[in-house]
């Protein structure tokens, strides 16, 4: 019996173009993968996190490299990751109870939870170690304004005035303590006061407008 080789079609796609469309297949996906990793990028660390990288790598290397912690705690805390930053900052505190940075910061981040009772204690405790801290004075005022002490927020506010007489902030925010107590002259006058260093200060024109 003869054996009868089948004859190929025109049809017929061969081995060999084969391998050619599985080549042709393969370079056009991993052109694909390539446009799409740049078009598509993963978002870009921001200079916070890429701190919060290279501060771990350090502080790991030397836990008690006191100062690459309390920056560690700073980048997760512009990172709002306060769990982490209180974390480090509470870390440094045992290390020195009376590290003013980790307490001024850790009643920032209590400000920002509305934590006030916690802001208040590690303000109190700032200021007891440096009556000279302008940013804790202010933070304070901020917290008594919170909490409706308005006269307690008006003898914060006015340490800082004295620390520091040209800042806006502690001006704004003792005019607003004083709106809250009906006293519209010293409202005003605080609020002309800003507007003689920031003509433009926002708050206070608004402030301005408002007791009109």
């Amino acid at each position: 019996m003869s054996i009868q080789v089948p004859k190929k079609s025109k049809n017929s796609v061969l081995p060999e173009q084969i391998t050619i469309i599985v080549l042709l297949v393969a370079i056009v996906t991993i052109g694909l993968i390539t446009v799409y990793k740049y078009i598509v990028k993963e978002p870009a660390l921001t200079p916070a996190a890429m701190d919060v990288k290279r501060l771990s790598s350090a502080v790991k290397a030397n836990p008690s490299d006191q100062a690459s912690r309390l920056l560690l705690a700073f980048a997760y805390q512009r990172e709002k990751d306060y769990e982490h930053a209180i974390a480090e900052y509470n870390v440094a505190l045992k290390n020195n109870p009376n590290e003013i940075s980790a307490l001024y910061n850790l009643g920032l981040i209590a400000i920002e939870q509305k934590k006030f009772d916690d802001a208040e204690k590690n303000l109190l405790k700032v200021l007891k170690l440096k009556d000279t801290h302008v940013l804790g004075a202010i933070a304070l005022g901020e917290v008594y304004i919170a909490k409706e002490k308005y006269d307690d927020a008006i003898k914060a506010l006015d340490k800082a005035i004295a620390i520091q007489s040209t800042l806006a902030k502690p001006r704004i925010l003792r005019a607003q303590a004083m709106e809250k107590k009906n006293n519209k002259k010293e409202a005003l006058k605080e609020y002309n006061t800003v507007l003689k260093f920031i003509p433009d200060h926002a708050e206070a024109l608004a402030g301005l407008n408002r007791l009109k």
